[in-house]
């Protein structure tokens, strides 16, 4: 399950030198898959925002000793390689995002409200 999860891009899991010993998980799109992953004295971190809502027996953070952390990307000054990351298409927006143009803003928001986006909808001026 977690290779498949890892090679779907839904979750990303590695064993840094940190200051607990447990896995940590990065949350990209699999919210469910990440939280069934979290085990004893595990980390996953939520990044970016999303309107979908997940179900979690919040007691299973007490009995793992273990940490959701929420965060909306890095810090500013790792921004410079995250964009050389992005330009040398180490990281590739294209299945991340979506563009759309600002006259379409009613309906962009009606749809979002409607069912969450997979991509991180970004309007663009077109008046």
């Amino acid at each position: 399950m977690v290779r498949e999860a890892a090679e779907q891009g839904e979750v990303h899991l590695f064993h840094p030198r940190s200051r607990r010993d447990g896995p940590i998980g990065i949350e990209v799109l699999g919210q469910e898959i990440a939280l069934a992953l979290l085990s004893f004295t595990g980390r996953l971190i939520v990044v970016g925002f999303t309107l979908a809502k997940t179900e979690y027996a919040i007691g299973r953070l007490m009995a793992f000793d273990a940490e959701i952390i929420g965060t909306w990307g890095c810090l500013p000054e790792y921004y410079p390689v995250v964009l050389d990351m992005v330009l040398s298409g180490k990281i590739n927006m294209e299945e991340f995002v979506e563009t759309r143009p600002m006259s379409k803003i009613a309906e962009t928001f009606a749809e979002a409200h409607k069912t969450p986006p997979m991509k991180r909808i970004v309007l663009t001026p077109d008046f």
